[in-house]
């Protein structure tokens, strides 16, 4: 049996209706154009996995557990206000939060970030990784 494939989702508004409740707050209706932004308030929660062309950012505001899954591989950590999870563009990715949570969700059209790159270093060829902040292991707060 073949593993199954992530649902692919192709705009920020797509990814957003994904949840149970509609964000507080929303750039959908402006007129950026490489970037998405969105203040959430979820309840406990399980998302399938789905993979975005776009690179997203989950700033957590409020404590949870979460459970995610990268490219078969599993974690499960606590989160605080103030945590960061980064998730590159095409990488499939689902999540389960186990208590209501709250978060500044951020999607950034990979030509941006590629712009961005190319212009502060001349290359062509970015790769942005999944990251877990952990400001007590940096020593920072």
């Amino acid at each position: 049996m073949l593993p199954l494939q992530p649902s692919i989702i192709h705009t920020p508004r797509e990814f957003i209706n994904l949840y149970p409740r509609p964000p507080l707050l929303t750039s959908l209706e402006t007129q950026w154009q490489t970037i998405a932004v969105a203040c959430l308030c979820q309840p406990a929660y399980e998302r399938s996995e789905v993979c975005t062309p776009f690179h997203r950012l989950a700033i957590y505001t409020s404590p949870s557990l979460i459970q995610h899954r990268f490219k078969g591989s599993f974690k499960q950590e606590p989160i605080k206000a103030g945590d960061i999870v980064v998730i590159p563009g095409n990488l499939g990715q689902s999540v389960r939060w186990m208590s209501d949570v709250e978060m500044i969700g951020i999607g950034l059209d990979t030509s941006l970030f590629d712009y961005a790159i190319d212009d502060a270093v001349n290359s062509s060829q970015t790769d942005l990784v999944v990251c877990h902040m952990d400001y007590d292991k940096l020593g920072v707060g």
